[in-house]
Parts: structure tokens; C-alpha cells; sequence
């Protein structure tokens, strides 16, 4: 257990809760077609400080197959 502000900030189910339609769309359709999506930036900082989902969105997709090497 991670405590903040004396919260459980781990509390997946919580988070769960809180993700608006669009994104559990949004998560499931790409899925399907082998991506991953994770939230980063805002979202998390925002439920790790106060509990709840704001609107500082960013994600990444990353897929096993797609790899990019930048010289």
C-alpha cells in the first residue's frame, strides 16, 4: 500500500472507476489489433496526489512488433 495524504493510492479500482467511455473504447479497439496503451504523464500524477482522474491526458502506444531506431 502506497499512502498520500493518508489515501490508498494504489487503489487500481478506483482509478478503474473514474476513466471516462472514450478511453476504455479507445483501449479496447487497439487491443484488438495488438497494442498496447498506457497512461502517463497528468493522469497519473493527478491520481497519485489527489485520488481522482483530471483531464491532463497523455497516453503512449507501443505495439511488440513496431520498433522505431532513431540514428
Amino acid at each position: 500500500m502506497l499512502l498520500l495524504n493518508n489515501k490508498d493510492v494504489t487503489d487500481l479500482k478506483n482509478f478503474e472507476r473514474q476513466l471516462p467511455p472514450l478511453f476504455l473504447s479507445l483501449n479496447s479497439e487497439l487491443g484488438k489489433k495488438g497494442y498496447g496503451v498506457t497512461v502517463v504523464g497528468g493522469i497519473v500524477r493527478d491520481f497519485l496526489l489527489e485520488g481522482k482522474v483530471g483531464r491532463d491526458w497523455d497516453i503512449e502506444v507501443s505495439h511488440p512488433t513496431l520498433a522505431w531506431d532513431i540514428k
